[in-house]
């Protein structure tokens, strides 16, 4: 073999190594970017504050076609009803902000527990609605029942 044909081989193979590095590289870089916030304490505040807003929906279990959503009909009677929340840290509490103009103006504040699996907060209303985070959810990634109402959380749009 001449020192021409040595030396194309040579380049023709690092110029595939560093294409499978290239390509291997992205599929990591876009693996990372797809993968949702790890559970727990801190990644579910995280989730929470650096998302503005959020809606949270709330329908009766038997109005409701598949629990995994809340009714998003044209007209009133086919909706799910809704209000508005934000979440912000304050020291080491998580505050909620709710407030809805709905049918009347309804505006409070109040403190949020965070657990590894999700939120317990009581809202405007003062019943605790759990939630549990779904990482893999990007919709609605917050849900829970309170005896026969359903709940979701989902980020404004």
């Amino acid at each position: 073999m001449g020192g021409d044909e040595e030396g194309g081989v040579k380049y023709a193979f690092g110029l595939s190594l560093g294409l499978v590095c290239v390509i291997v590289f992205k599929s990591v870089v876009a693996a990372q970017a797809a993968t949702p916030v790890p559970v727990g304490v801190d990644g579910i505040m995280r989730v929470l504050t650096d998302q503005k807003r959020w809606t949270l929906y709330r329908d009766r279990a038997d109005r409701v076609k598949d629990p995994a959503r809340p009714q998003l009909g044209a007209t009133t009677s086919d909706r799910s009803v809704s209000t508005t929340l934000e979440f912000m840290r304050v020291g080491p509490r998580l505050i909620g902000h709710e407030e809805n103009d709905e049918l009347h103006h309804m505006e409070c504040e109040f403190e949020v527990a965070v657990r590894d699996s999700g939120v317990t907060f009581a809202g405007c209303t003062g019943s605790d609605k759990s939630l549990t985070y779904d990482p893999h959810d990007r919709d609605f990634p917050f849900k829970g029942r309170l005896d026969s109402m359903l709940f979701w959380l989902t980020p404004l749009k």
